[in-house]
């Protein structure tokens, strides 16, 4: 009898259930009345994700097991394609789940949703740049980068990656006519883990060899600003949505009934009617369809002329269609209203799979930024989020007047964060803030877009 240890550890499905039943047992750990609840699954897979990485890199290339080790280095301990498939189906639980009031929300709040949507963003973008402007040495692709993380949007990366790579191959190629201030940053860049120094005393101009190394190098930087502010601004946002409301006495109980009345407007709901809108316990055709128009949504791109493009992604265009098909009702026979229960109990497990995928995946360069050379973009990141979240919920709640169900879903939405949603569904004991989140999401994904080239024209 033989047990393969070091296999056993690496595979996925282990790492992932031994992230969901820690983090669900560190989860019921109560500090006076405070305890993580499903975010704790978070934590634990940031533990396991940093020393199973850490691991894996201790096999020399000698070890028979080193093959094994690169392989899980190299897809980040979990797949990717995992990733997206629990994200898409717990996003898509969210979108149905909120159908039944998104439209009355959107009616009463649409224009207070799009203020938040574009102020969350905005603000985040300048309070990267001033922290930025103020380190003693800028490191303009870092930051790019960081901001997209902080506000834990990868559409943004996205479109920081496009824009940079579209500057920095014009200016390589440019060089020669450059200012020397600008001359000096990319030869630092191309100098950074390179033998050779290059100097503008030295360098007329660049080879191809060395432009494809500046483009490579700045679109990298890109990657890892985003990779060390990614989890930390999803730590903000979970935190905020544990500790806000009893930061500032917000009574849970008395904004569900005012909610409540929000929504049925003063009129009584009838039992008869509440009972039909439930449709069908669960219709798993209904549920593909509306994941499926989700990702099609999340796949169009929109241009925005010398700015790039814009796309949902696939995160907005798995809300979108869940909402849309999800107010909708039926389409034939396909039913789109299913029970909420059963929508609860999909929406948990993929979510908790979720975010033990994201711990996993991220727990590692958390713990290696936060110890070396990566704090300075963490304190960015940090700041960054935590700034941002504060924006959009003292204008939320003291200039808007916002009921905190809403408000808290539309905090999630304009930062983009789903694991911050997944903690509030969890702290509200509700899915009523989805609908927040479902109306500012689409606001902040275009904010952010923006914002993230602007932010790197300002900042180079």
């Amino acid at each position: 009898m033989f047990f393969n240890f070091t296999e056993f550890i690496f595979n996925p499905f282990v790492l992932i259930f031994a992230s969901i039943f820690l983090g669900m047992l560190f989860g019921k750990l109560k500090i006076k009345s405070f305890s993580f609840g499903g975010s704790g699954v978070l934590f634990a897979g940031l533990f396991i994700g940093y020393f199973v990485l850490k691991y894996a890199h201790s096999f020399t290339e000698s070890s028979e097991k080193y093959l094994s080790a690169q392989a899980l280095i190299t897809k980040g301990v979990i797949d990717n394609l995992l990733f997206n498939t629990f994200l898409v189906l717990f996003v898509t639980a969210i979108g149905l789940l909120a159908s039944n009031s998104i439209k009355k929300v959107v009616k009463k709040y649409g224009f207070q949703f799009v203020i938040l949507g574009f102020l969350i963003t905005f603000v985040g973008a300048a309070t990267s740049y001033v922290l930025t402007e103020s380190l003693p040495q800028k490191d303009i692709f870092k930051v790019s980068g960081t901001y997209s993380g902080a506000m834990t949007s990868s559409p943004s990366l996205a479109a920081a990656l496009e824009t940079v790579q579209s500057t920095t191959t014009k200016d390589a190629k440019n060089f020669s006519s450059l200012p020397d201030t600008e001359k000096q940053m990319i030869l630092d860049v191309v100098n950074s883990g390179s033998e050779e120094v290059l100097t503008i005393e030295n360098t007329v101009d660049l080879t191809q060899e060395q432009q494809d190394s500046y483009v490579q190098k700045a679109s990298a930087d890109v990657g890892i600003g985003h990779s060390i502010s990614f989890p930390i601004g999803s730590l903000v946002v979970i935190i905020a949505m544990s500790f806000l409301h009893k930061i500032f006495r917000i009574d849970i109980e008395k904004e569900k009934e005012e909610f409540a009345r929000i929504m049925s407007d003063g009129t009584p709901v009838n039992e008869t009617d509440n009972k039909s809108s439930k449709g069908v316990l669960f219709d798993v055709t209904g549920f593909a369809f509306a994941a499926f128009v989700g990702l099609i949504i999340g796949s169009i791109e929109i241009p925005l002329g010398s700015l790039g493009s814009f796309s949902l992604g696939t995160t907005g265009g798995a809300l979108m269609g869940g909402l849309l098909l999800g107010s909708m009702g039926k389409i034939g026979f396909i039913n789109f209203r299913m029970d909420d229960k059963v929508l609860q109990v999909l929406r948990t497990l993929c979510l908790e799979i979720f975010l033990a995928i994201v711990g996993l995946r991220y727990g590692y360069g958390v713990v290696e930024s936060i110890t070396g050379s990566g704090l300075t973009f963490v304190v960015v990141g940090l700041i960054t989020a935590f700034v941002a979240v504060m924006a959009g919920f003292l204008v939320g709640r003291y200039v808007m007047k916002m009921n905190w169900i809403l408000l808290s879903g539309a905090i999630c939405g304009g930062m983009t964060n789903t694991t911050g949603m997944g903690t509030l569904l969890d702290v509200l004991d509700s899915d009523d803030a989805a609908t927040g989140y479902g109306a500012t999401f689409p606001f902040a994904m275009i904010g952010m877009v923006l914002f993230t080239i602007i932010l790197h024209q300002f900042t180079a």
